[in-house]
């Protein structure tokens, strides 16, 4: 039986200073990563297949515990699904790097895009 963490809020989360993974209950494999340097991120460890995957769902401040919330519950449905998000990501970030002018619908379809 997995360990269920006790649910953080706002205010518990702008305190967290100290480095480390942080639980923050309410969604399963929701953390907050606390770096060395201070610097704070949300990821949600979580398996995708038979691999357990970390993925990073943004920085704080900027994603707020409630959007952090919303982007785990919508990841996990995902890879409930079967949809496997960090192989769309590189996939999307391939496109980006490849082919900068040209857009996604362009080059699966095959085009040149000019």
């Amino acid at each position: 039986m997995p360990k269920i963490a006790k649910p953080l809020g706002a205010l518990d989360i702008k305190r967290l200073t100290a480095p480390g993974f942080h639980a923050v209950g309410t969604v399963a494999g929701l953390h907050l990563v606390v770096s060395d340097t201070g610097a704070r991120s949300w990821i949600i460890r979580t398996k995708i297949g038979t691999k357990r995957s970390d993925v990073g769902l943004g920085g704080y401040p900027a994603v707020t515990l409630a959007e952090a919330h919303e982007k785990a519950r919508t990841l996990k449905a995902q890879i409930s699904a079967g949809v496997d998000p960090l192989a769309q990501r590189r996939q999307n970030r391939m496109l980006d790097v490849n082919y900068p002018n040209r857009s996604a619908t362009t080059i699966l379809a095959g085009g040149s895009g000019e």
